[in-house]
C-alpha cells in the first residue's frame, strides 16, 4: 500500500575516491572547476550522494565533482583542516569535531545561506524544528544538520507476524512480550539445524550508546520536552541531583531499560561483546526478535544479504517506542544527529560551489533521493509528498507523524559546547556497560554516582571550560 511522506527528512552518507598524500608529495592542485567533497561513507551507503552528484553536474555542466566518500571521512577531515594546502569545499561528517573547528575559525559561516531560498522557501525555515536552535554556534551558523536520525526499536516484523506477536504500545506490553518470547521457544534454524531459541533483544556491547535511543525517548515521555530542555541547560550541579525532577525521571528511563536488559533471559548470550555489526548480522540472522538502533540499521542489514535482497522471514520495521502509564507525552521522541553536519572550510575558494551542492541536497529532490537510498531522514522539511511502497520507509514515515515533542541533546551551555558534559555527565560515566558488568549494583547506585560526580567535578569542569 502507497504512504505519503508528510513533510520528510533525509540523512546521508557516501562514495569513495581516495585520497592521502605521501611524504614528499608535491602541493595539491587546486581546480577552480571541481567540487571537493569529504563525505562520511558509514551507515546510510553512497548511493544516494553518487546520483545527487550525477544531478549538480548535469544542472553546472561546467563543473564536476571530486567525491572522497570513506568510513574514515572524520579523521580525513581533521587532517585537511589544519594541512597549509587544503582544497576541500565541503564537509559531510558525524562526530562532535565541528564545534572545536568552528571555533577555531576553521569554517565558513553560513549565515547568508540561511536566508538563500530552496524550493521556494528559506533555508531556515526548511530545518527541523528539533534543530531550531542548534544552527547557531557563537552567534553565527557554521555547520547545517545533516539527519534527523529515527532511534528506537526495531523490529522483524515477519518473525511477528509468523508468531502471532502483537507489537506493543506500552511499556507493560514490551516487558510482558519478552515474556511471551522467551516462553515460546522458537528455534534459530542454521544450515537446517536449531541452533538456540529466539531472543528478545540482541544488541551490540561496543556501541553502549544505541541504548540512549531508546531511554531518551523514555525520558522525554515520562518528563515532557520543557523539563528536558531545562535540564539541558546544565546551570549548576544541581542538575545532576534528585531535586531536579527531569533528574529522576532520567533515573526512571533508565530503570525501565535495565528491567529489560538486567534480565539475562531477554538478549542474545554473549552481544554484550559485539560490534555492531555482528550484533546486527545476529538480528538479520533471526537470532532476536528487536533491536535498540537507528535508522542507519536497513542499509547496514543490506550488507549481510545477498542482491540486496533480504532472506524469507526478515522484514524490518520501526514500532513507536513503548510508553509508560505515567508517561505526560506518549508521543515524544529524541532525534540523533547533534554530531553531524554539512560545514565549509574557511580555505575554500569555491564557497559558491559548495552551498549550491548543500542547496541539492536538502531539496524535495535531495530528500526524495535519500528516502530512496539511503533509507533514512534528512533533517529537512519537504515541500512535496514522497510516496513509497517499502514497509520499512513506511514505518518511519508514520513514527516521525506520530513524534510530535521531538528533541536532540544540544545544549548552549559552554560545558557541552566545549565537549565536557553531557547528559550522563562525562562519557566515561554512562551507565549501559557499569549497569550489565555489576560496577554500579543498581540504577539508583549509578544515579547517585554521577549526583556525586557532578558534585565533586562542577567547579573544575566550569573553569575548563572558561564560563
Amino acid at each position: 500500500m502507497k504512504k505519503s511522506l508528510f513533510k520528510f527528512a533525509v540523512a546521508i552518507s557516501a562514495s569513495i575516491v581516495g585520497v592521502s598524500c605521501i611524504t614528499g608529495c608535491s602541493k595539491k592542485q587546486n581546480n577552480k572547476n571541481v567540487l571537493n567533497i569529504v563525505c562520511l561513507n558509514l551507515g546510510y551507503g553512497r548511493e544516494w550522494i553518487d546520483e545527487l552528484v550525477e544531478v549538480w553536474e548535469e544542472q553546472n555542466p561546467d563543473y564536476k565533482v571530486n567525491l572522497t566518500a570513506t568510513a574514515s571521512a572524520n579523521a580525513l577531515i581533521q587532517k585537511n583542516l589544519y594541512s597549509k594546502d587544503n582544497i576541500d569545499d565541503l564537509y559531510i561528517g558525524n562526530n562532535k569535531a565541528w564545534k572545536k573547528y568552528a571555533s577555531e575559525g576553521k569554517l565558513l559561516a553560513l549565515d547568508d545561506l540561511l536566508e538563500e531560498k530552496v524550493d521556494g522557501i528559506k533555508i531556515v525555515d526548511k530545518i527541523n524544528d528539533e534543530y531550531e536552535k542548534s544552527i547557531y554556534y557563537n552567534g553565527h551558523t557554521y555547520r547545517l544538520p545533516w539527519t534527523s536520525g529515527v532511534p528506537g526499536i526495531y523490529y522483524n516484523y515477519k518473525m511477528f507476524e509468523e508468531n502471532g506477536w502483537d507489537v506493543p504500545t506500552t511499556y507493560d506490553e514490551l516487558v510482558s512480550l519478552c515474556t511471551t518470547i522467551n516462553n515460546a521457544e522458537v528455534d534459530v534454524v542454521v544450515g537446517g539445524k536449531p541452533v538456540g531459541y529466539v531472543k528478545p533483544f540482541v544488541f551490540t556491547g561496543e556501541n553502549m550508546d544505541y541504548f540512549d535511543y531508546a531511554v531518551f525517548t523514555w525520558w522525554v515521555q515520562l518528563a515532557g520536552k520543557s523539563a528536558v530542555e531545562e535540564y539541558l541547560k546544565y546551570e549548576s550541579a544541581a542538575t545532576f541531583s534528585n531535586s531536579n525532577p527531569a533528574f529522576v525521571k532520567l533515573g526512571e528511563a533508565l530503570q525501565m531499560w535495565y528491567t529489560i536488559f538486567g534480565n539475562k533471559d531477554n538478549y542474545v548470550k554473549g552481544s554484550d561483546g559485539w560490534s555492531n555489526h555482528l550484533a546486527q548480522q545476529s538480528f538479520y540472522n533471526g537470532y532476536s526478535a528487536m533491536m535498540i538502533n537507528c535508522d542507519w540499521l536497513y542499509n547496514e542489514t543490506l550488507k549481510y544479504t545477498d542482491n540486496n535482497q533480504f532472506r524469507d522471514g526478515f522484514g524490518l520495521k520501526i514500532m513507536e517506542t513503548p510508553y509508560a502509564s505515567t508517561a505526560v507525552d506518549q508521543h515524544a521522541s529524541y532525534i540523533v544527529g547533534e554530531d553531524q553536519y554539512y560545514a565549509i572550510p574557511k580555505s575554500t575558494i569555491k564557497a559558491d560551489l559548495a552551498k549550491s551542492f548543500i542547496k541539492l541536497m536538502i531539496s524535495d529532490r535531495g530528500i526524495k533521493t535519500f528516502a530512496e537510498k539511503a533509507h533514512g531522514t534528512l533533517a529537512y522539511k519537504s515541500t512535496t509528498e514522497v510516496t513509497t511502497e517499502d514497509d520499512y520507509t513506511n514505518s518511519l514515515i508514520s513514527y516521525l507523524d506520530n513524534a510530535t515533542n521531538r528533541f536532540t541533546n544540544w545544549s548552549t551551555s559552554k560545558l557541552f559546547l566545549n565537549n565536557i558534559i553531557d547528559v550522563w555527565t562525562v562519557n566515561d560515566l554512562a551507565p549501559y556497560t557499569r549497569l550489565l558488568n555489576g560496577t554500579s549494583a543498581s540504577v539508583s547506585a549509578y544515579m547517585k554516582l554521577i549526583s556525586d560526580n557532578a558534585k565533586d567535578k562542577w567547579n573544575s569542569w566550569v573553569q575548563q571550560a572558561g564560563k
